[in-house]
């Protein structure tokens, strides 16, 4: 799941705050309106669903705006907001515990985690997303892309 903010010249310090699983998708959908595309997508982060809906809550009630998507606000304010509660959602390795794993993941070279669950339930997949990622790139793999996320299993 993408969290993502766009811009559009025709609405001066205004941005849009949406969501979507694909988000060249749902940028092409959006500009059905707007024969010139004249948006500008200025930032996106993956992100579980749980955290997309507790930052569009935060903006909803912290942030002037239409009450819905629209929200009045400088773009470099916004990303910083959202990033910080990103962060704060975000699941913590654990490292004061032994390894139970073999093997952590990590996506994207910054977030870290001890199982493969955990990186499927981060990426907003359901737990049989596990079984096909083994299945399909069996137990050897070193790294893969899904969902345009580079996951990486290292050996402890």
């Amino acid at each position: 799941m993408y969290i993502y903010v766009i811009t559009h010249p025709n609405y001066n310090g205004w941005i849009k705050l949406g969501r979507a699983s694909n988000i060249e998708e749902r940028l092409r959908s959006y500009q059905t309106h707007d024969p010139y595309r004249a948006f500008k997508l200025e930032f996106r982060a993956v992100v579980i669903p749980n955290v997309c809906k507790y930052i569009e809550n935060y903006f909803k009630n912290n942030i002037s705006g239409n009450g819905y998507e629209w929200f009045k606000c400088n773009v470099d304010d916004a990303i910083a907001t959202i990033e910080k509660l990103r962060r704060d959602q975000i699941p913590t390795p654990k490292y004061d515990k032994p390894a139970r794993y073999k093997y952590h993941y990590i996506i994207n070279g910054n977030d870290e985690f001890n199982t493969l669950p955990e990186v499927v339930k981060f990426l907003g997949y359901s737990k049989n997303y596990v079984n096909i990622i083994n299945a399909r790139y069996g137990a050897n793999w070193d790294e893969i892309v899904v969902a345009e996320n580079i996951i990486m299993k290292i050996k402890t």
